[in-house]
């Protein structure tokens, strides 16, 4: 279903991985679950007991969440998912030159063909790209810029 549903355009992609479902909402179940509402994250508490507890006292069992709320972070979310589910992604130029730049090195590795007309940018990942298809992703996550991380290819 996942080999289909990419041919046909409609694979997508969340934290757990690539699905069919589209954007649905995810509700975790159990100690350390991960849920996702939107634009909203949330942990289930790790401890077994500290879990059972707060179900006894009739709370949601969540030691931690995250809500998304930078349209910047949203934006770059949805251009990692289009690059990882349809290999493909349009650029405004004038506003990811960067990322423009460290493309133009990953074409040059074979991993993906650039064409640009005037400020807009296709990005199509090759069939090597695909098999370093994080690595394409990566360029558009700044928390991927900043990590050291030795040679970025292997």
């Amino acid at each position: 279903s996942l080999a289909v549903a990419a041919r046909q355009g409609r694979l997508h992609r969340n934290f757990q991985g690539y699905t069919t479902g589209g954007e649905l909402d995810l509700l975790g179940i159990g100690p350390t679950a991960i849920s996702m509402f939107n634009n909203l994250y949330c942990q289930n508490h790790r401890n077994l007991r500290t879990w059972s507890g707060a179900l006894e006292r009739g709370e949601l069992p969540v030691e931690r969440g995250l809500r998304v709320e930078d349209p910047e972070v949203i934006e770059r979310r949805e251009l990692i998912r289009e690059v990882m589910c349809h290999f493909r992604v349009g650029l405004e130029l004038d506003r990811f030159q960067q990322e423009w730049s460290d493309l133009q090195a990953l074409a040059m590795d074979g991993l993906v063909r650039l064409n640009r007309e005037g400020n807009r940018g296709q990005v199509d990942v090759t069939a090597s790209g695909r098999w370093l298809i994080r690595t394409v992703a990566a360029v558009f996550d700044p928390a991927q810029r900043r990590q050291a991380s030795g040679s970025r290819l292997v």
